[in-house]
């Protein structure tokens, strides 16, 4: 996603080849990536799908500015993202 000419986000979907630097995959459990990430995930609803999302903030305290989100639907990661606010917040992504 493209935001007033800066790259805000990139989005991963249907493919498990592609990991984080922790190693959780679209296709993985709601419970790997909380026990990959630990106290920096929050969990709220999904807006659309019976799931969640699962929001991480960064490792480094002082950078509250960018994320990595997780969508998951009945218990697995569907999609993940990873960006700056507010852009990588947007539940709708670029069409």
């Amino acid at each position: 996603m493209v935001i007033e000419g800066n790259i805000a986000r990139v989005d991963v979907g249907d493919s498990s080849d592609i990991p984080t630097d922790a190693g959780a995959h679209v296709g993985d459990t709601e419970a790997r990536v909380k026990s990959l990430y630990g106290a920096r995930l929050t969990v709220s609803n999904h807006k659309y799908e019976d799931g969640h999302y699962l929001t991480v903030r960064s490792a480094t305290a002082a950078d509250t500015l960018h994320l990595l989100v997780f969508e998951t639907a009945q218990g697995k990661v569907t999609r993940m993202r990873a960006g700056a606010k507010p852009g990588v917040e947007y539940v709708e992504g670029c069409s």
